[in-house]
């Protein structure tokens, strides 16, 4: 009799699930406590900033840079210089 193999091998090599365990205790007196799953394996809606890190800074530069230009359109001065003034007493 031949050893069946496992349906799916790569289950024993899956890394184990990593919580993060809280517990705190209310005004009330009352406690509370909970454990959250730790996202180990990057499935975020972010970019890892291990690798994307130039990202977090090139993108909110860009979107204040943008903003600086649009209100710079919008309300950049187009006021016309004072006009210049006569000579109240002229020399005789």
């Amino acid at each position: 009799m031949a050893a069946q193999p496992l349906e799916d091998p790569g289950v024993q090599h899956q890394q184990p699930p990593i919580f993060y365990c809280w517990k705190y205790w209310l005004s009330t007196g009352e406690v509370a406590q909970g454990c959250t799953a730790v996202d180990v394996m990057g499935e975020g809606t972010m970019p890892d900033p291990n690798m994307y890190g130039w990202m977090y800074i090139v993108i909110p530069l860009a979107a204040l840079l943008l903003l600086l230009a649009m209100l710079y359109c919008c309300c950049g001065t187009k006021s016309t210089p004072p006009p210049k003034h006569k000579v109240l007493l002229e020399d005789v």
